[in-house]
């Protein structure tokens, strides 16, 4: 019953962050920590004030405060308020509410009144329901209160203005490149989004340079940032126009580390690609290549990752690592075979690729999981799609 508002615009709270004036004839100065009344339109519930920037508040002075309520009332930035003292009951202070408070313990007061000083500053003289003042508060929420975006659903409810007035806003923040759209709605303040790319690019660089790894996920590379989906889209294609990655199927490559492999590990490089080459159909687990190579197990782990990553090597199994044009031999003979036969026997794949069982099944199933083929009994069949799946 304390305010009409439509469905989900308004919740409760029982912090806010406020400025506030002294009345002039105050008798006695506000204290930090003073038990006070606080009434808001039809609200009135108690609570105490701690003052941001001094021990006291005189008559007629002027301050920031935070007002901590004993029980949750529906306000919001940009009311109006006046306090009362409990006894006797007396007006010593009215203001207006510049933020409410999400958050489950206080802040240092210091941090507190620079976000307010802050928040002052960036609408002085500025009325905030003119279209500069709408433009500002979009601006200013996407900024300060949405740091990792936010849909026009959120921004209208978080600023308590109409859709149709965001996204007026927006599309003059836009224009004026102080907002970026991820799309589908979604919007991110465009300092936000450079220092986000930069935190994404700082973290590559780090990676490439203390642990030599040479080629990422996805979902490596996004690992510790908690970003939304689409603003991670967006990241990676900066994160490719910028020359930091390059993109090769579901992994990233970190330019940076490939440049500084030396000379010993291009060679390195180059050896285990004709070892599986030449190998064919009778390849070495991975771990046999350090007594091969006389390389690291660690080199030869990063190394193997990069080759998966150019399509140069592909990975079967656990133990099983073929050359790339080896393993495309082997899935266009079974296509060619099916094709012409109508079905595959799992049985006799082996003597078509001049191998054993192991190789065989490896191969028949990899060719299974990317939905090439589906094993029927010991036989295979081609999927209805599987033109669209298999490996180019």
């Amino acid at each position: 019953g304390q305010v009409l508002s439509f469905p989900g615009y308004l919740e409760p709270f029982s912090s806010f962050h406020v400025r506030l004036k002294a009345i002039p004839d105050l008798q006695n100065p506000i204290r930090n920590a003073e038990q006070i009344k606080f009434h808001s339109g039809t609200i009135e519930q108690t609570g105490k004030i701690y003052l941001l920037e001094g021990k006291s508040l005189q008559e007629g002075e002027e301050g920031l405060a935070t007002v901590v309520l004993a029980h949750p009332v529906v306000a919001a930035a940009g009311d109006r308020f006046i306090i009362r003292r409990l006894t006797p009951v007396t007006t010593i202070a009215g203001g207006e509410i510049l933020a409410v408070s999400r958050d489950a313990k206080r802040k240092k007061k210091k941090s507190v009144a620079e976000q307010l000083n802050a928040h002052l500053a960036f609408f002085q003289g500025v009325d905030p329901m003119s279209l500069e003042g709408l433009e500002k508060r979009v601006e200013y929420y996407l900024r300060v209160e949405r740091k990792n975006s936010a849909s026009l659903d959120e921004i209208s409810r978080g600023i308590l203005l109409k859709k149709e007035v965001v996204k007026d806003s927006l599309a003059g923040l836009i224009e004026n490149k102080k907002v970026i759209s991820l799309g589908a709605e979604h919007y991110i303040h465009s300092d936000t989004y450079r220092t986000l790319l930069n935190d994404a690019e700082s973290r590559l660089q780090k990676v490439a340079s203390e642990e030599g790894t040479l080629s990422l996920t996805s979902g490596m590379l996004r690992q510790g940032f908690d970003w939304p989906a689409r603003l991670w889209r967006m990241i990676e294609e900066d994160l490719q126009r910028r020359s930091v990655v390059e993109k090769k199927g579901n992994k990233f490559i970190l330019r940076a580390a490939v440049e500084k492999l030396s000379e010993d590990e291009r060679r390195l490089m180059a050896r285990i690609q004709r070892i599986y080459a030449d190998a064919g159909f009778h390849s070495p687990r991975p771990e046999e290549l350090p007594e091969m190579t006389h390389a690291s197990q660690k080199q030869i782990g990063r190394i193997l990752d990069y080759l998966f990553s150019q399509k140069k090597l592909i990975r079967l199994s656990k133990n099983v690592v073929l050359d790339y044009d080896v393993f495309k031999g082997a899935q266009d003979m079974v296509v060619k075979v099916i094709n012409e036969k109508g079905t595959l026997d799992s049985a006799d794949f082996k003597a078509h690729i001049g191998s054993s069982r192991k190789y065989a099944l490896a191969v028949l199933d990899f060719l299974d999981l990317q939905r090439i083929t589906v094993r029927s009994g010991n036989t295979r069949k081609l999927t209805p799609d599987y033109q669209r799946n298999m490996l180019k």
